[in-house]
């Protein structure tokens, strides 16, 4: 017998995020979907969620000193990555 995992397939979101006047990385920020996926944020502002694959209704990145950003309605396919820069 082959048994397959139950859980929904994955998929990525990524990009990076920085200030939009400089260019430099927000390594500090917040970046969750509305299903509760956090992402990983490096140094050089570089992000990384590992996502259920399927529509996103909303991500939120937010920073101290900075206006929060929203995202809505995209899909994230199990093939690849959706790439989303934040500035």
């Amino acid at each position: 017998r082959v048994y397959r995992p139950t859980a929904s397939p994955y998929g990525e979101i990524n990009g990076y995020i920085t200030d939009s006047d400089n260019g430099l990385p927000i390594s500090e920020a917040q970046i969750i979907t509305d299903n509760k996926y956090s992402a990983t944020i490096f140094d050089n502002g570089f992000y990384q969620i590992i996502s259920s694959a399927g529509p996103v209704k909303k991500m939120t990145a937010n920073a101290s000193g900075y206006k929060g950003k929203n995202y809505k309605d995209f899909f994230v396919d199990e093939v690849g990555a959706t790439t989303i820069n934040i500035k």
